[in-house]
């Protein structure tokens, strides 16, 4: 009996591990999707008009 309890905290530690890591890993990519789309709106702003962006 301990040693399922232990086994099953083991995962359920692994686990919680992972989903801190899939939340990381979601934290980092939605920055990277809000600097592509400021350095996006950047260029945009910098080129209104597509002729001078060439």
């Amino acid at each position: 009996m301990a040693l399922y309890l232990a086994k099953l905290l083991s995962a359920s530690c692994s686990s919680l591990k992972q989903e801190r890591w899939i939340d990381q890993m979601a934290s980092d990519r939605m920055k990277l999707v809000k600097t592509l789309k400021d350095m996006y709106g950047a260029i945009l702003e910098k080129c209104k008009d597509p002729k001078e962006c060439r």
